[in-house]
C-alpha cells in the first residue's frame, strides 16, 4: 500500500516518521523530487526516509507485457478489419461496372486458361 501524505493549508507535504512518529512537512516540490529521483531525506530527529522505487514481480511484468501486447493484437485487429469493410465497399462499387462491361468472374478465368 503506497503511503498517500496530506497537503497542509502551508503548502507543506505533511508526513510522519515511521521511527519517532514526529509529523514534519516537506515543500511539494521536495517531495516530488524525491518521488522522482529516490534520494533519502530525513526527519526533524535525523531519522532516514526515502520513497522507494516501485518494485515489479516478474510475474507482474510477464502480465503487464502479455496485456500491452493483447492491446497492440486488438487494435490491429480493428485496423484489418476496417481496412476489409473499406476494400469490400470499394468491390460493391466496382463489381456492377465489370459486370456492365460485360466482363464476369468467370469469363475472366476462361480467357486467363485459355491464354
Amino acid at each position: 500500500m503506497e503511503y498517500v501524505p496530506k497537503l497542509g493549508l502551508d503548502g507543506l507535504v505533511k508526513l510522519v516518521c515511521a521511527e519517532c512518529a514526529v509529523e514534519f512537512g516537506l515543500t511539494s516540490a521536495l517531495w516530488e523530487l524525491r518521488q522522482v529521483d529516490y534520494r533519502n531525506f530525513f526527519c526533524p530527529n535525523g531519522h532516514c526516509m526515502a520513497c522507494r522505487k516501485p518494485t515489479t514481480d516478474p510475474k507482474q511484468a510477464e502480465l503487464n507485457k502479455l496485456r500491452a501486447e493483447a492491446q497492440s493484437l486488438r487494435e490491429q485487429n480493428e485496423r484489418l478489419t476496417a481496412t476489409e469493410r473499406e476494400l469490400k465497399a470499394e468491390l460493391e462499387v466496382w463489381r456492377p461496372r465489370a459486370a456492365s462491361e460485360g466482363a464476369t468472374p468467370a469469363q475472366d478465368k476462361k480467357t486467363k486458361d485459355d491464354a
